[in-house]
């Protein structure tokens, strides 16, 4: 998603370059088809911490598998960020 123009262009028509903060993901989607939620807790936990730390509220899951462990992110937050 992140490597698709459309991302880029999005970012460009909100005027909202600056506050876009992208995290790459690649491997989550395979933890969730593998039903490795273990896996997946592993893998979130720096990339929560990260958003955490940037005071950043809101996260946009940009792939479909993703919100299928929207509980598991809730559960890593210490923080309230709103996910879409």
């Amino acid at each position: 998603t992140l490597r698709e123009d459309k991302f880029e262009k999005l970012g460009k028509s909100l005027g909202a370059e600056e506050r876009i903060v992208p995290y790459n993901c690649d491997g989550l989607a395979t933890l969730i088809d593998k039903e490795d939620f273990s896996g997946v807790t592993h893998f979130l936990e720096p990339i929560v911490k990260d958003i955490e730390s940037k005071n950043i509220d809101s996260v946009v899951l940009g792939c479909t598998h993703y919100v299928l462990v929207k509980p598991i992110i809730y559960s890593l937050c210490t923080t309230k960020i709103k996910l879409f």
